[in-house]
């Protein structure tokens, strides 16, 4: 049963999801400088904004749940690992071909951090924000599906 204030899962799950949002911000950005398509590389610097847009609500909920604390708005070790790996690839098969199937990997792997978030026991307000999050990604998502079957 989710508790109707904060709890210590609110903030791990918070941190952890803001910590792979951080990711996909940074592997948008990364993307869009791969691309020599303008439109996709447009595309992708509007996802890092929307995806920093998500990140902001998670930093300005944590800062709710943990007063005079610092937000860490680090990435994951995995994600600069993947950003790497898509560089490599772009460098070695067409940019644009390389840039979506990555990102398209990198937004299955984000759905699946905030499904599996939905599963921990967090307040309605950071189920809530949660859920908000994860029907966005989703949709954008599918989104970069569509592309992706086009390149």
């Amino acid at each position: 049963m989710a508790l109707e204030t904060g709890t210590t899962n609110d903030r791990e799950v918070i941190e952890d999801l803001l910590a792979h949002v951080q990711d996909s911000i940074n592997g948008y950005t990364d993307a869009a400088e791969i691309v020599k398509d303008p439109q996709l590389g447009d595309l992708f610097r509007r996802r890092a904004a929307s995806r920093q847009k998500v990140a902001n609500q998670f930093a300005e909920r944590l800062r709710t749940l943990q007063p005079g604390e610092a937000v860490n708005r680090e990435g994951t070790t995995a994600g600069h690992l993947h950003q790497g790996f898509m560089k490599l690839r772009a460098s070695i098969q067409d940019n644009e071909k390389a840039a979506l199937a990555e990102v398209d990997r990198g937004e299955s792997y984000l759905a699946e951090r905030f499904e599996r978030a939905l599963e921990r026991d967090v307040s309605v307000e950071t189920r809530n924000l949660i859920q908000q999050f994860l029907t966005q990604i989703e949709s954008e998502k599918a989104d970069v599906e569509r592309l992706h079957s086009y390149a």
